[in-house]
């Protein structure tokens, strides 16, 4: 369990960074442009870790359940 909920941490982090950097797109975009498109991409390569992360915590929550049945919610 300790494994998903480092897992569901990670996610939120990532979710967190993404978030910041296509804030500080947006109050670029008029100044400088490049580095806006480039926290823009920065922000989506994050939502790409997160979604790779959510598939390992899917994998891990499934693999619980065949074992143990259906895990506690997380906190």
């Amino acid at each position: 369990m300790m494994l998903i909920q480092t897992a569901a941490d990670y996610i939120y982090e990532e979710i967190g960074d993404a978030e910041k950097y296509i804030r500080a797109a947006i109050k670029l975009y008029e100044t400088d442009k490049e580095f806006a498109d480039c926290l823009y991409k920065l922000s989506g390569e994050d939502l790409g870790h997160a979604d790779r992360l959510h598939e390992q915590v899917t994998r891990l929550i499934r693999a619980y359940k065949d074992e143990k049945g259906v895990p506690p919610a997380l906190a």
